[in-house]
């Protein structure tokens, strides 16, 4: 490493040209992001934006300095743990499994989009690549920002092309390549940029817990008094939803259990109310969501006389419904979604859901 005298005072150790250089040492251990500008107009902009409106999501900054013998003002921003990119592609399996994002992903989701919203109202703007954001904290992770500029303009969707390019980018670090779902109606929300984009988080299935996603297909046909028509799709299932079960080995042999179960214990159904007009498709729907509500009440039961090593908790039966029937699952989330807007009794009630994702202001 070579040293340089900076205007602070103090010795700063660079690797290489301080010219080409983006790491700086100031005590020969902590690496810190540089970055260099030709006046102090734009450090003192950032500087100013960052310590006035704090936010636990920015590095560390240091104070604008010159270096000796060099041209230009610096800053540098603390590397906390690794960048982004780097710690994902080390710990894909922290990320997913099946075709559900994990609790880890979820929350550093959960923080970019808090020091996102929380950058939109100042004069600057993160630069949010994968290599500009590092991630640290274990299991508990948090993340940082560590590259900033000044913002050219506030109007148009650039800024949320820019975190829909960054959450396409961790999915490929991570090897999330699941094009449909969850996923994707996520990232479609973000190209969109809309407005009203953190009021209405609560409708991107993404982000619900294990419990949420349950608490549907416990509950979704209990509450249906008048279901809208234009919710069925004709031919949702593309064929016979019986003969899916049938022809899936796991599946035939928790209907058969189930129907052992029923047979003698008889408890009540879990159809709810028929409507007056019923299609074959509203049929299929409700005998399919009956089956997956009673492999949750009968989980116990299934896991002693299944003994498959594959089905040990109840969030393996969630992700063997959810792989084999996604479209069907989908479908009943935007069931529920349109129960909350019409009836009193909400299935996801949005303060929650925004209080349990931080993102609610205190």
């Amino acid at each position: 490493m070579q040293t340089y005298r900076a205007s602070f005072g103090g010795t700063i150790w660079i690797k290489g040209d301080i010219s080409q250089a983006t790491e700086v040492y100031f005590n020969e251990k902590t690496p810190f992001h540089l970055k260099k500008f030709p006046s102090d107009e734009e450090p003192k902009k950032i500087v100013k934006a960052l310590r006035e409106n704090w936010h636990p999501n920015f590095a560390n900054i240091s104070p604008i300095f010159q270096v000796d013998g060099q041209s230009g003002y610096f800053l540098a921003f603390e590397k906390l743990g690794k960048s982004l990119g780097e710690f994902m592609k080390e710990n894909k399996q922290l990320f997913f499994r099946d075709h559900l994002i994990s609790e880890m992903y979820q929350q550093v989701l959960i923080e970019l989009l808090r020091i996102f919203r929380h950058l939109l109202k100042l004069e600057v703007k993160g630069n949010l690549t994968i290599q500009n954001i590092f991630i640290s904290g274990g299991a508990y992770c948090h993340i940082t920002v560590i590259d900033y500029s000044v913002r050219v303009s506030q109007g148009g969707n650039s800024n949320w092309k820019e975190l829909e390019l960054l959450v396409r980018d961790m999915n490929a670090a991570c090897g999330y390549a699941y094009k449909i779902g969850d996923m994707e109606s996520f990232l479609k929300g973000l190209s969109n940029g809309y407005k009203n984009f953190f009021d209405n988080l609560h409708t991107f299935p993404l982000f619900w817990t294990l419990e949420m996603r349950r608490s549907l297909t416990c509950d979704v046909w209990d509450l249906a008094k008048d279901t809208p028509r234009r919710i069925f799709r004709p031919m949702m299932f593309g064929q016979s939803w019986e003969l899916i079960i049938q022809n899936h080995s796991k599946l035939s042999k928790i209907k058969a259990h189930i129907d052992a179960f029923e047979a003698l214990n008889r408890p009540r159904k879990f159809f709810g109310q028929v409507l007056s007009v019923v299609s074959v498709d509203e049929l299929s729907s409700r005998a399919c969501l009956a089956l997956i509500r009673k492999s949750f009440a009968h989980f116990g039961k299934l896991k002693q006389a299944l003994h498959d090593p594959d089905i040990q908790y109840e969030e393996d039966i969630q992700r063997l419904w959810e792989s084999v029937f996604p479209d069907h699952i989908r479908m009943l989330r935007d069931v529920a979604l349109v129960f909350e807007a019409t009836l009193p009794s909400k299935l996801v009630p949005e303060m929650e859901v925004l209080k349990d994702m931080w993102l609610l202001d205190p």
